[in-house]
């Protein structure tokens, strides 16, 4: 299924085969705050992600090692 969104936003579908994770992974990322910033749409009922969070997140969490810590 394709389904086409604003060019800047992500659905969670989307997000979650950017991550190569499943949307229930990302959900639980999401409740515990550990996942990138969202948008709530639809009366809260949906989720965005704006594509600059996503890549920033990416961004602040790239490490060079196992042995390196990602920011957080």
């Amino acid at each position: 299924m394709n389904i086409q969104l604003s060019p800047g936003l992500l659905n969670e579908q989307q997000l979650a085969i950017r991550w190569q994770i499943s949307p229930k992974t990302l959900r639980n990322l999401r409740v515990s705050g550990g996942s990138v910033r969202f948008v709530r749409v639809a009366g809260g009922r949906s989720v965005r992600y704006r594509m600059d969070d996503v890549v920033a997140w990416e961004e602040a969490h790239a490490v060079q090692s196992t042995s390196q810590q990602g920011a957080r």
